[in-house]
């Protein structure tokens, strides 16, 4: 066991809990869609050590995650911020103009959580016509992050020249058309507003199948993934770092978290209770192979410790747990023991934006 510091996400689903039940009254909202609900917990989740949330839609009823952000932002200080947004609902236009405003009305703690829609990972929303958006090809996937990191380029960074005395908003030689003409995408850009502190916002992809390796290593900077322990989240780790290195990137831009679940149970008669309920969350799909964390608080802390340690695991994404109840528990008891130990940090790193958190 090592003294290095752990670097620890969370993935959120939004929406109608999974087996949620109960009376309510007729045309009352339910609790998900009360804004407290998000900012209380991404508060809580913040002061524990966490660096990112990924606010992920679901099958069930849901809403959409682009609106959360600025109401969380505004309530929290350093924590990232990660709507899953899927390819499927947005042109690559609207795509990247949204998450540059994002961008801005975060001073730079937003990321986009690429919902390609490959299998349905991240839930599915109705398309314009009514029917069921479909899968999306990795041929489209890939180029339509192309073309938005195109737009996020359309600008140079000092572009904005905003001097009364000339007259000047913008030097126009510093913002230029992108004139993609590619197999399913014709924009000739440039993007409508100006660049935001981190220009192209960090892309973070959950692989849901080794399908998804060439996309990632090409596109994200963040990878969450699913194995069932440390030798075979090596070999995907290193299959995605070597696959980024032979399209030119530098590897270590390219950050892979191990997706983990966690129910404490602090007494062993708790335990079969929770082993009936099972993880509570749409990702990754059932079948999948996941590392799932049951019992006492320190087991659980040790046992995270060990995963990261032996697994060469750039972070930690606890998945899917969302009650408040639960995120309490996580929060007040494992990551604070964590913290205790030394092993995530104990104050918020202010003022950096987004990438900066995730390369520190």
């Amino acid at each position: 066991m090592t003294d290095k510091q752990m670097h620890i996400g969370w993935l959120a689903e939004i929406g109608e809990p999974v087996g949620s039940a109960g009376a309510r009254a007729a045309g009352q909202a339910p609790p998900w869609c009360d804004p407290d609900e998000y900012i209380s917990r991404a508060q809580m989740i913040e002061r524990a050590g966490v660096e990112f949330l990924v606010l992920a839609e679901t099958v069930r009823p849901t809403l959409n995650p682009s609106v959360l952000v600025p109401l969380i932002a505004a309530e929290t200080s350093s924590l990232g911020i990660v709507p899953a947004l899927a390819m499927t609902d947005y042109p690559p236009f609207m795509m990247a103009r949204l998450l540059t405003t994002l961008d801005h009305m975060t001073q730079g703690r937003v990321g986009w959580a690429v919902a390609t829609d490959i299998d349905g990972s991240y839930g599915s929303s109705p398309s314009r016509d009514g029917s069921k958006a479909t899968a999306q090809p990795l041929s489209v996937a890939n180029e339509y992050a192309q073309v938005c990191k195109e737009l996020w380029g359309s600008w140079e960074p000092d572009a904005l020249v905003q001097d009364r005395t000339r007259g000047t908003f913008a030097d126009p030689a510093k913002v230029r058309t992108i004139d993609h003409v590619g197999e399913h995408f014709r924009v000739r850009g440039p993007l409508n507003t100006v660049p935001s502190r981190q220009g192209t916002p960090p892309l973070v992809s959950a692989m849901s199948s080794t399908d998804e390796t060439d996309f990632v290593s090409r596109h994200a900077e963040v990878v969450l993934v699913t194995a069932d322990g440390p030798e075979e989240f090596r070999r995907v780790r290193n299959e995605i770092k070597n696959t980024a290195s032979e399209a030119g990137r530098d590897p270590d831009d390219v950050k892979v978290y191990l997706a983990v679940s966690i129910q404490v149970a602090e007494t062993p008669d708790l335990l079969p209770a929770l082993q009936n309920r099972g993880p509570q969350r749409s990702w990754p799909p059932v079948g999948t192979p996941s590392v799932h964390l049951t019992g006492p608080t320190n087991t659980i802390a040790t046992d995270l410790e060990e995963l990261h340690d032996t697994s060469g695991a750039d972070g930690i994404v606890i998945l899917g747990t969302w009650p408040l109840s639960e995120v309490s528990v996580i929060c007040n008891r494992v990551l604070a023991t964590l913290r205790r130990r030394g092993r995530i940090h104990t104050t918020p790193h202010t003022n950096r934006s987004l990438r900066e958190t995730l390369r520190a």
